[in-house]
């Protein structure tokens, strides 16, 4: 895959992040790579484990699924259980490794379209690994909407999103350091990389509520929305209730701390 080259302008940082970032994911390389990914991240085994004793009943929608890593979780925990990806080669990956069954579907749908679901259906939606910040600002807005329509009144919903008030630490050097040489390799690398995209990277994040810019995913072939932690609590306020956030570190971050909390995924 390529870099991502642009002209920085710093006051518009514009990309066709729709084209960019549709045609990073529906890559054989990139379902690939994915395919070898299974497992939930620490806050989302809190999420199940607060969960657990109601999935049995529960209709989950699941969207942005890649290649299944959280399927092989929730398939057979949930009453009915309806995976959503965008790209073809993601879902075509995930039938060959699950097979549909009358509680269990594979779908190629977007977040942005989900006309094809009833109202107040879903009892738990989930987009994981950062999915949402994968589209634009304004797109978002209309994923949120979209999610709050399926979603019963009283459901769950839970993601993940990137932190604005992180992307000082990838350009720093010393917080690529690392004792295990490989990942070693690939931090300097991203490290160089971004340093030459971005050579004044303050500008990226500082006076700015949210950014979108190639911060190194997928060997630099995509583009990611970072947002303040707090004014995404505030967007989400103003149509969901009881908001739990939560650090990497699986600790409960409170409004005072939405303020400076480093941490790359929340």
């Amino acid at each position: 895959m390529s870099l991502i080259r642009t002209t920085i302008n710093y006051e518009y940082l514009i990309f066709d992040i729709n084209n960019i970032n549709y045609t990073a994911y529906n890559n054989p390389e990139t379902v690939e790579k994915y395919s070898k990914v299974s497992g939930l991240q620490p806050p989302e085994k809190i999420i199940l484990d607060i969960l657990k004793p109601d999935l049995s009943k529960l209709r989950m929608l699941d969207i942005g699924v890649g290649t299944g890593r959280t399927t092989y979780l929730f398939a057979h925990l949930v009453k009915e259980y309806v995976v959503i990806d965008y790209s073809p080669l993601m879902i075509e990956q995930c039938k060959k490794l699950f097979k549909p069954s009358n509680n269990l579907s594979f779908l190629v749908n977007d977040v942005l379209d989900l006309n094809g679901y009833e109202d107040d259906y879903f009892d738990f939606v989930f987009f994981g690994f950062n999915g949402i910040d994968y589209l634009s600002h304004e797109e978002q807005q209309t994923a949120f909407e979209n999610i709050l329509r399926v979603g019963k009144p009283g459901g769950y919903f839970c993601f993940s999103t990137h932190n604005i008030l992180s992307i000082e630490n990838l350009f720093k050097f010393y917080k690529q350091l690392t004792p295990a040489p490989k990942q070693l390799i690939r931090n300097i690398y991203t490290w160089s990389k971004l340093k030459s995209l971005y050579p004044e990277p303050e500008k990226l994040y500082r006076n700015r509520d949210y950014v979108i810019f190639n911060d190194g995913s997928l060997n630099f072939s995509l583009v990611t929305y970072y947002i303040k932690p707090v004014l995404q609590k505030k967007e989400l306020e103003k149509n969901f209730n009881n908001i739990i956030v939560i650090d990497s570190q699986v600790k409960k971050i409170n409004d005072e701390e939405l303020y400076s909390v480093k941490d790359n995924w929340l």
